[in-house]
């Protein structure tokens, strides 16, 4: 099956037909030789890049549709623990395919992906503080956080996502700003200069809203403006 699937991904028409007809396992199996491919110490190609855009469209689309089958961890029956993992890694390919300065354009405007991450960012918020379940455990993301840990990793790659979305693109900054997610980022995250998820995503260039990490968090912090790793 892995050989297999190392050939989908040469073949985006392929593996848009096949996707929707693979079991959860199957799918998580396919997302992880994405993410290895793209983590690869070999850059992608320039062949590479058309393929892996199509790729960035399945992913995004998929997870805009099927994201808060997630919250599925929160409720009192006990959770498809397949079927949530498969949300999980959609959202781990998305993280790092928002590294890759290529494909990373692509995303910031693909429609709907910025206001989903958010609104499912509050949406786990809520759910932690209203009931106890899995994201009540986890707390705030913390610079030493686990990323191992579900509910806590979720939370940490929902902030990077939204970090990249928003590297040198003061429309998605200005996006953020109205959807009131900097207080939301903030609530979710230890304030601290060692804090890599809020260290990284200061809003730069962007002079309107530059000001407002630094007025809530009252604190100096060392700025980097890479997409987060």
């Amino acid at each position: 099956f892995l050989i297999i699937t190392d050939l989908f991904l040469k073949s985006p028409e392929l593996v848009q037909a096949m996707f929707p007809k693979l079991n959860n396992q199957e799918r998580v199996t396919l997302l992880d030789l994405m993410i290895a491919k793209i983590t690869s110490d070999e850059p992608l190609t320039k062949d590479d890049i058309p393929v892996f855009l199509r790729h960035a469209e399945l992913i995004a689309s998929t997870f805009v549709d099927q994201c808060k089958t997630v919250l599925k961890l929160a409720s009192e029956e006990p959770p498809d623990d397949e079927e949530a993992l498969a949300t999980i890694r959609l959202l781990d390919v998305l993280c790092e395919m928002t590294v890759n300065t290529e494909l990373l354009g692509y995303l910031q405007v693909f429609p709907g992906l910025l206001e989903r991450v958010i609104d499912l960012l509050r949406v786990i918020h809520v759910a932690g503080k209203e009931t106890t379940n899995i994201f009540s455990n986890c707390g705030c993301v913390r610079a030493e956080g686990d990323i191992s840990n579900v509910a806590e990793g979720f939370k940490s790659h929902l902030i990077r996502l939204i970090g990249n979305l928003c590297y040198k693109n003061k429309d998605n900054q200005d996006k953020v700003n109205e959807l009131d997610g900097i207080p939301l980022i903030l609530d979710n995250c230890n304030i601290s200069d060692s804090n890599p998820y809020v260290c990284t995503h200061h809003p730069e260039g962007n002079t309107e809203h530059a000001h407002l990490p630094r007025r809530l968090l009252e604190c100096p912090i060392s700025l980097t403006v890479n997409p987060q790793t």
